[in-house]
C-alpha cells in the first residue's frame, strides 16, 4: 500500500516547519519536566516504508544473535531500573536506546525544531515529520523520558516515546496505528542550507565527550557478558558499530561501608583531572576482546586489584578505560 501523507508535500523543510509550528505547537522550544505538550514529534530523513522500534530494524544478524541482542537490551534496562527505583523500566530502556542499544521504543521529541533537525541531517533530500497528540499515562504506551538526572541525552532531546508491542501497532505508518494514535505524517524537500543547519544543530545534541551517561551501555554489556558468557563475533561487531564508546566514570562523593556515593561525569573530566585522554579506538578493541567468543580476554581481571578512590577523586570503571594501564 502506498504511503499516505496528511498534507501535500512541502517544498522545503522551512515551509513544513512553519506549517507544523502554526498547526501543532505554540512555540518551537522543548518542554521541560512538569510541562505536558499537546503534541510530540518525530523527524525522519528519507522515505522509509515503515516506522518500527529500533529492535525491529536490526539487520545483518542471525536470528539467534537478534534474540541475544533483545535479551541484552531487557537485562540492561532491568539492571538500571534496579539501581535506581525512581527510574522506571521504560525510562531505563529509553536511556540505553539513546546511546545505541535497540529497544521496543519509537522515539519522539517535544521540541518541534529538533525533530526537523533530525529529519534534515542525513543524506536524503526528502524528510518526514510525524505529529502525535500526547496523552499522558503512567501505563503507556506514550512515555516521557527526560525527567531523571541520569537521562542526559533524553534531556537534550526533550525525549518522549511510544512503547510498542508485537501487534500491528508495531508500525507507526500502518493505518491501524495512525487511526489509534491520531498520528499525522508530513513530507518535505530538504534544501542544502537546511541540511547544513540541521547537522550543526544535532551535532551538539549528540556530543558524547560532555555527556556523563554516555558510558552506561558499554558498562552493562560488559556486565551481561560476565554473567551469561561471550557473544558471537558478528554480534560483537554490530554492537561496537552502533553503541556509544565512552568511559563509565564518576566523581566519588562519599563512602558508605563497601558502597560509594558517586556522581557520573563525562569523558572530558579525565583530562581535567590529570588522567590520559579517552581513546575510542583502543577502547573499541578492548571491548571486542572482552565480548567476542573469538577472544579469551576476561574483563573481570581488570577488577582484581581495583580500589575505589577516596571522596573527591574520579572513579573510572577499569573495564571501560584502559589508557592508564
Amino acid at each position: 500500500m502506498e504511503f499516505r501523507l496528511d498534507h501535500p508535500k512541502f517544498e522545503s523543510l522551512c515551509a513544513a516547519f512553519e506549517y507544523a509550528l502554526r498547526e501543532h505547537a505554540e512555540k518551537e522550544h522543548p518542554v521541560y519536566p512538569g510541562m505536558k505538550p499537546a503534541f510530540v514529534f518525530r523527524g525522519e530523513c528519507g522515505r522509509f516504508p515503515t516506522t518500527m522500534p529500533s529492535i525491529a530494524r536490526v539487520t545483518g544478524l542471525s536470528r539467534a544473535d537478534r534474540l541475544t541482542l533483545a535479551k541484552i537490551s531487557d537485562w540492561a534496562a532491568e539492571r538500571l531500573h534496579e539501581e535506581r527505583e525512581d527510574l522506571t523500566w521504560p525510562q531505563a530502556s529509553a536511556l540505553l536506546q539513546h546511546y545505541g542499544m535497540p529497544s521496543r521504543i519509537v522515539d519522539f521529541t517535544g521540541d518541534l525544531a529538533l525533530a526537523f533537525s533530525f529529519a534534515g541531517r542525513g543524506d536524503s533530500d526528502v524528510g518526514r515529520l510525524a505529529v502525535l497528540p500526547y496523552v499522558p499515562s503512567e501505563t503507556g504506551p506514550m512515555f516521557e523520558f527526560f525527567d531523571h538526572p541520569w537521562a542526559e541525552r533524553a534531556q537534550r532531546q526533550a525525549a518522549y516515546g511510544v512503547l510498542t508491542d508485537a501487534s500491528e501497532l508495531n508500525d507507526l505508518k500502518a493505518d491501524s496505528a495512525r487511526a489509534r494514535f491520531n498520528l499525522r505524517w508530513y513530507e518535505f524537500t530538504i534544501l542544502p542550507d537546511e541540511r547544513e543547519f540541521s547537522q550543526k544543530r544535532t551535532r551538539g545534541v549528540l556530543q558524547e565527550s560532555n555527556d556523563p551517561s554516555a558510558g552506561f551501555v558499554r558498562y552493562y554489556i560488559t556486565g551481561y557478558v560476565e554473567e551469561f558468557g561471550k557473544l558471537s563475533s558478528r554480534l560483537t561487531q554490530w554492537l561496537l558499530e552502533n553503541i556509544v564508546i565512552a568511559p563509565y566514570c564518576a566523581l566519588v562523593a562519599s563512602h558508605e561501608g563497601e558502597e560509594a556515593e558517586v556522581f557520573f561525569r563525562p569523558a572530558e573530566c579525565l583530562l581535567e583531572n590529570g588522567l590520559p585522554a579517552f581513546d575510542p579506538g583502543l577502547e573499541t578493541e578492548c571491548s571486542r576482546r572482552y565480548w567476542s567468543s573469538d577472544c579469551r580476554d576476561n574483563s573481570r581481571q581488570r577488577l582484581l586489584n581495583f580500589v575505589m578512590p577516596a571522596p573527591g577523586r574520579i572513579f573510572v570503571d577499569p573495564r571501560t578505560y584502559h589508557s592508564n594501564g
